[in-house]
């Protein structure tokens, strides 16, 4: 039986998928956004020298210490930031395009991460 469990371990090592990254699992409560109570998640896995979010969406890596995090993506006309403090495991993070620079200029989302290895 102990030699069964021993194999099947094993195996499943060999088979399973890779880890090769660490992942943030990220919330913020929007009352900040007039939504009292509400609550977001992010997801944000590194794959490589970037960053993926639960959408898919890619976010180069702009700058990374062993404190900060900041990524970024983005098209001709937008852009969306993602800051984590890798000591606090706070985020933030901030959509802008002109039209929202117009009407929002100081709101962004706050929130807190766990991480995962």
């Amino acid at each position: 039986m102990k030699k069964l469990f021993i194999f099947k371990l094993t195996l499943f090592s060999f088979i399973s998928l890779p880890v090769f990254a660490e992942t943030y699992f990220c919330s913020s409560e929007l009352s900040r956004y007039n939504r009292p109570g509400e609550v977001e998640s992010k997801i944000m896995e590194r794959v490589g020298n970037s960053f993926v979010d639960g959408d898919n969406s890619k976010y180069k890596i702009l700058t990374e210490t062993n404190e900060n995090l900041i990524a970024y993506t983005g098209g001709n006309d937008w852009g969306f930031i993602f800051f984590l403090d890798k000591i606090t495991f706070e985020f933030g993070q901030k959509y802008f395009d002109i039209n929202e620079f117009r009407q929002h200029p100081i709101t962004s989302t706050y929130g807190k991460c766990i991480k995962s290895d």
